[in-house]
């Protein structure tokens, strides 16, 4: 019975994959062909086990038991993945989100990314689909959402380099990056990012 379930959920969330590229093409936010592969393949929702997501104007807590966690893991919705004392601290970012900031960078075969602000490892994840794992570094300041990432992203097939640390640092070992994303917010744009960055 477990087994049908999971082949059942994977076909399903295929499923949601495509109908999530079709909603962001149809909105004019999907342009590139590459990155529609991209979005069809990763899934989604197997970095986002559990969340808060906001239905019917109610915070709601979701696991994988609940009959709605894929459906809600696949709108173009940002979803809450981790609180502290009351706060979102982490969060997955609605995909449109996402793919606008990947389209942004345009990133082409061979480039080396480094992400600030892992997270899920989901964006982690996208950038590995189109660029390959080797390519990818992705720094996280919370080294329990880094090992948390790192193990999703690895069950999943993908081996980008998932580092705890400071995002501020970046991560000099294996610059030059030809492309830097940072998903989280700063003041300022870190000075070694600008020593890092092609």
């Amino acid at each position: 019975r477990g087994r049908t379930m999971t082949i059942h959920t994977e076909e399903r969330a295929a499923e949601l994959r495509v109908a999530l590229a079709d909603a962001l093409e149809a909105d004019g936010q999907l342009t590139e062909p590459a990155w529609r592969e991209v979005f069809e393949s990763v899934p989604r929702h197997a970095f986002v086990p559990e969340f808060w997501a906001l239905t019917d104007g109610e915070q709601r807590h979701v696991t994988a038991e609940d009959p709605d966690w894929l459906a809600l893991a696949y709108r173009d919705d940002a979803l809450a993945t981790q609180f502290t004392d009351g706060v979102a601290t982490s969060s997955s970012t609605a995909p449109g989100l996402m793919l606008t900031m990947l389209q942004a960078m345009d990133v082409a075969h061979g480039h080396r990314v480094l992400e600030i602000a892992t997270g899920t490892g989901y964006n982690a994840a996208l950038l590995a689909e189109r660029l390959g794992s080797h390519q990818v570094v992705t720094l996280e300041v919370d080294p329990v959402l880094a090992r948390l990432a790192e193990s999703r992203l690895r069950r999943c097939g993908y081996t980008p380099l998932v580092v705890a640390g400071d995002g501020r640092e970046g991560y000099r070992d294996r610059a030059p990056y030809d492309r830097l994303i940072a998903t989280c917010g700063f003041s300022r744009i870190p000075t070694a990012w600008l020593e890092q960055v092609r």
